[in-house]
């Protein structure tokens, strides 16, 4: 159970509660196992209209008008300013939903529509004192895609490659062979060189797993024939 929250206002009515009140809040959230702010809003609704009235987040300090209670500024003066203006601004380096670092550099080759680039491409060209190749992929040797760090990024000629390096990594971690193949039907790697398997653009396998789908595919589509 906790004693209250990060409210400033919060703090200050409960401050000014007698000992006995306090004591009766505390025995009720214990019991209900709630927090005191819950507490109050449930059973203090006069205590809580005082909490209320203290600041009033629905209101934009930009302009004044109506806004989401977390929201920093309403939706108006949000979408009207970016750059350094904008509340949300953290100096131009932003982390992607999938754990890559962007940086803003409007005009770069490789920025998006928003002006952003990915971090690691930025170091790999400063590396070579000239722009990547437009095939270029940058690879993070420890797979951890926000750590640019020296010494973990390797410059791939193209994104075959990339995925080359990232296969022969499971590969390795799986069995301790970096050269195993995986068979895409029995989802096993194979680390005897000498069983024959087939190899396509996309893909690996036994040709007797290959064979073993195949015929169980149509075994099941013929059975769904005959019950239909």
């Amino acid at each position: 159970m906790r004693e209250g929250f990060d409210g400033k206002q919060f703090q200050k009515v409960w401050q000014g509660l007698d000992d006995v009140t306090r004591q009766a809040m505390k025995d009720k959230a214990e019991w209900e196992h709630v927090s005191l702010s819950a507490v109050m809003k449930n059973y203090y609704p006069e205590l809580w209209a005082q909490v209320k009235s203290g600041i009033d987040r629905s209101i934009c300090p930009g302009c004044g008008g109506k806004k989401y209670e977390r929201a920093k500024t309403c939706r108006s003066c949000t979408e009207f300013v970016s750059g350094e203006n904008h509340p949300m601004w953290n100096g131009g380096r932003h982390e992607t939903i999938q754990g890559y670092i962007t940086i803003l550099f409007p005009g770069h080759s490789r920025a998006d529509s928003r002006g952003y680039v990915f971090e690691q491409n930025i170091l790999a060209e400063r590396a070579l004192g000239r722009p990547l190749p437009e095939a270029a992929v940058v690879h993070h040797h420890n797979e951890i895609r926000s750590d640019n760090g020296p010494g973990n990024l390797v410059l791939c000629e193209d994104r075959s490659y990339h995925q080359h390096l990232h296969s022969r990594k499971r590969a390795y971690v799986a069995t301790g062979d970096a050269r195993a193949r995986w068979c895409s039907f029995c989802k096993h790697y194979e680390t005897d060189y000498s069983v024959v398997m087939a190899i396509t653009k996309t893909s690996t396998y036994h040709p007797p797993c290959r064979n073993k789908y195949v015929m169980e595919k149509w075994h099941l589509k013929k059975k769904v024939k005959v019950v239909a």
